[in-house]
């Protein structure tokens, strides 16, 4: 082809490059926004919790499944107690081959809405507090899993530094754990103050959600049966603790993991440490004092 033809195409290319790949990058994020959350799992969704039992004790909750996880949510605090599921390799290799769901965060199905929060408590909300998940978007195996995690009733108010700081580095390692391990039992519950606090508006009056004192995760892998729990201030900077299952249920009153015998969850094995995960450090904790 003739030099001059070529030039004016070659410039039209370059005008017209930058605008194709927003084009693009719009059309993906339009259809991630159209992905419909996978369905529910058929209660009472035993396989999301160690041995088949629900984790016990903890604020009085209503238990609802969803499509690889189970809330157990508390209608009074308008905010989940605890949520439980199995990570599988498959499942975290799946997680970071997607990206992150743009949608937005929406009200549970499952409930009415004068029984959940809803996105205008937060955004409304002085000061301002993270959504945090409990059961992590990027554990989910593909898009339409991740979209089942963007429901209000898997998020607590967290203090922003701390939600993307060590609690993500938490979740991070845990799993890259189950990517080494196979599978990883994890039970994510947040912590309150007696009386509990609650999220303010703008205008200075108490929301209907409480904000949780701490978070905990606990996590348990069948390969090696170990038992570990975390147990982190919902603060910035925060204080994040290891303990021994049996510790962390006498901390929050929740026992993650009530089929596993008393000499699985009495102590953690002197050599377990978390590993870090992709692209963040292993979170700093401190081992419980006794």
């Amino acid at each position: 082809m003739n030099r001059r033809l070529l030039l004016p195409f070659a410039f039209a290319l370059s005008i017209l490059a930058p605008v194709l790949a927003q084009s693009a990058v719009a059309a993906q994020a339009t259809k991630s926004k159209a992905v419909a959350p996978a369905p529910p799992a058929a209660a009472p969704c035993t396989a999301f919790y160690q041995g088949g039992q629900p984790p016990t004790g903890g604020p009085s909750g209503r238990i609802i499944c969803h499509s690889f996880y189970a809330i157990s949510y508390s209608t009074t605090l308008r905010d989940p107690v605890w949520t439980s599921y199995r990570l599988t390799r498959e499942m975290a290799r799946g997680g970071d081959a997607i990206g992150r769901f743009p949608g937005p965060f929406r009200q549970d199905p499952a409930l009415t809405a004068a029984e959940q929060g809803a996105h205008s408590d937060y955004t409304n909300a002085n000061p301002a507090f993270d959504r945090g998940h409990l059961t992590p978007a990027n554990d989910a195996i593909d898009m339409a899993h991740q979209s089942d995690t963007f429901v209000i009733t898997n998020v607590v108010p967290q203090v922003g530094m701390f939600n993307r700081g060590q609690w993500r580095f938490l979740e991070a390692s845990v799993h890259r754990l189950a990517d080494q391990a196979g599978e990883v039992f994890i039970v994510t519950g947040a912590w309150f103050a007696t009386p509990p606090r609650p999220l303010m508006h703008r205008v200075g009056r108490p929301d209907r959600i409480a904000v949780p004192d701490a978070t905990f995760k606990a996590i348990y892998v069948p390969s090696t049966r170990v038992a570990v729990g975390y147990f982190a201030t919902n603060a910035d900077p925060t204080v994040c603790t290891v303990m021994s299952i049996a510790d962390l249920t006498r901390r929050t009153g929740v026992n993650p993991f009530p089929a596993l015998p008393a000499a699985t969850t009495a102590q953690i094995p002197a050599s377990f440490t978390l590993p870090a995960g992709q692209g963040t450090p292993a979170p700093t904790c401190n081992p419980a004092t006794p």
